[in-house]
């Protein structure tokens, strides 16, 4: 929309009210990315006549929605003061730094694999994507451990300092401030869990119950992160017994964090998850023993779904997903000697299907 055709009541502001206001819609939509009104009010913004006014909200693409922030992006990363540009893009760069590397390299490295397949014959390319992977987890590791030093010297009561009622630009950076470290707490877990060496502990468990328990987890965590769960009914069907052996912990994570991915398949925002299913399919054939986890969701374009079953770490199709969950649940799987696949279709939904032999690595 074109600063002229701003609304009058509007444009009788000051454009030092206008840029307050930019400030203010930025940190609410940041908490409240339902809000179609501020993000009425931010549109208008990016295209005020006023560089400053616009270089507000250029600064806040890297917290926006995601649609939104794409919207605006293209707008802003060419707009015509250099300022307003060059906060653009260091927004989107800081949006998905992770995602951007890692989706820009994992084809360079299978074409590597390929090379030295064809160079010195499978048996090698295996060899070199285990001591490829062994030297990830290694940097990994390393890595998380210096951010949890790092996060050490981080640990401000946000809350009480909000209480002295800072300016708006203050404020708006404390807030800022403890979702970064939240953000931080959870990929360092997340970097962790995928890195460390497993310590497989085997045993003969109920899959039934530990499907509907792992459900209930995966129900609770979708509660904990806003969202409430009831509108995706969850179906667990198939053989009524199954004992499998498998180290339980282990295994509980790759179903509930499935599941979990299953249900916010549904979601139509930041809270809320339209109505949908879930299914959990659990049956044995001479491969082993199957679960088919399939969901009715948004599902996964080709090209995601592509960057996805490369399992590079970083890799997410969501808005602020970390990329560790897949990566974390093929690797837990193949500990357990199974296989891990994945079929998804824009619009109609995806399925994962992991199968396990029924006698397990000793």
């Amino acid at each position: 929309m074109k600063p002229s055709e701003m609304p009058d009541t509007e444009e009788a502001l000051s454009w030092r009210d206008r840029r307050r206001q930019a400030e203010s819609d930025t940190q609410h939509i940041s908490e409240h990315p339902e809000n179609e009104r501020c993000a009425a009010r931010i549109r208008k913004s990016a295209c005020d006549q006023k560089w400053e006014i616009r270089k507000v909200i250029a600064e806040g693409l890297a917290i926006y929605p995601e649609a939104l922030s794409r919207e605006l992006g293209t707008v802003l990363a060419m707009d015509s003061n250099a300022m307003v540009r060059a906060a653009a893009h260091r927004s989107i760069t800081r949006r998905s730094p992770a995602s951007a590397l890692s989706s820009s390299h994992s084809s360079i490295i299978q074409n590597e694999l390929e090379r030295i397949e064809r160079k010195f014959g499978i048996e090698a390319r295996q060899e070199a994507f285990r001591l490829a992977e062994r030297t990830a987890f290694l940097h990994i590791r390393t890595a998380a451990h210096d951010i949890k030093n790092i996060l050490t010297h981080f640990n401000v009561d946000t809350l009480q300092l909000l209480k002295l009622r800072p300016d708006q630009a203050t404020e708006s950076r404390l807030h800022r401030l403890d979702k970064g470290r939240e953000y931080l707490i959870r990929l360092v877990g997340m970097m962790e869990a995928y890195s460390r060496d497993l310590d497989m502990k085997f045993q003969n468990e109920d899959l039934v119950g530990l499907v509907n328990e792992s459900v209930q987890a995966a129900r609770e965590q979708v509660l904990i992160e806003g969202k409430i769960s009831s509108p995706v009914e969850c179906v667990v069907s198939g053989s009524s017994s199954i004992i499998v052996t498998i180290s339980r912990f282990h295994f509980s994570m790759v179903l509930t964090n499935l599941i979990k991915n299953a249900i916010q398949s549904h979601a139509i925002s930041e809270r809320e998850l339209r109505a949908g299913r879930v299914d959990v399919t659990l049956s044995k054939s001479e491969a082993g023993i199957r679960i088919s986890i399939t969901d009715t969701g948004k599902g996964i374009s080709t090209k995601d779904l592509q960057r996805l079953l490369d399992f590079v770490p970083g890799n997410s199709s969501k808005p602020g997903g970390m990329g560790y969950g897949l990566p974390i649940c093929r690797k837990y799987t193949e500990a357990h000697g199974g296989s891990f696949t994945m079929q998804s279709e824009e619009n109609k939904g995806t399925e994962v299907v992991i199968v396990l032999p029924e006698i397990q690595p000793s």
